[in-house]
């Protein structure tokens, strides 16, 4: 993702904040080899369900599927947004399922939560569509789950296979019903 960033903005950021789980630190470790070429990139990266958002400036703020478990996502972006530098990025990628109640018209990207969100608080963006990689990968991780799922079992980690059982038959559902979206929302300051 952040080689895409770095790409797609043709910008050099110099201080990055990802707002992943600490669970995800080899994830971190990672990004940070991959990109090393890039001079002057520096990551923090913190749980920000127990952690409070620290002070910026930051170039860029990346959030990936973490904003759903901050709470009030307009407050959450808006403290997001009083962290960035001048001339800041503000990228968050979600996704969204359509509930049997929601409009129509609910899935569309100016009209998904975070959408809403960022209108509210008056930032404009740019978005993304990456619809058909979420729904390709809901349809691959219960085939795959599926196809491994006695090999949990004989290992002894069946329940790592029933974990994850339910929300794989969630998102497949999701994505043959093509009632699920992903979007990448770009602010800048």
């Amino acid at each position: 993702m952040l080689q895409w960033i770095y790409h797609r903005n043709d910008q050099d950021p110099h201080r990055l904040f990802d707002t992943g789980y600490r669970f995800f630190r080899c994830c971190h470790r990672k990004a940070r080899r991959r990109t090393e070429y890039i001079r002057g990139l520096a990551f923090e990266c913190l749980d920000l369900t127990r952690e409070p958002l620290p002070e910026g400036p930051f170039d860029v703020i990346l959030s990936i599927d973490s904003i759903y478990f901050l709470g009030d996502f307009t407050n959450t972006i808006r403290q997001m947004q009083s962290r960035l530098a001048q001339s800041g990025s503000l990228i968050l990628s979600a996704f969204q399922v359509k509930g049997e109640e929601d409009p129509e018209d609910s899935l569309l990207p100016e009209n998904t939560w975070v959408a809403e969100a960022l209108k509210s608080i008056g930032l404009p963006y740019l978005w993304f569509d990456f619809t058909e990689n979420v729904q390709r990968h809901g349809l691959l991780n219960y085939a795959i789950a599926e196809k491994l799922k006695e090999d949990f079992y004989r290992e002894g980690n069946g329940f790592l296979y029933e974990a994850r059982a339910a929300e794989n038959v969630y998102f497949k559902k999701a994505a043959e019903a093509q009632t699920i979206v992903r979007y990448l929302y770009n602010t800048q300051t």
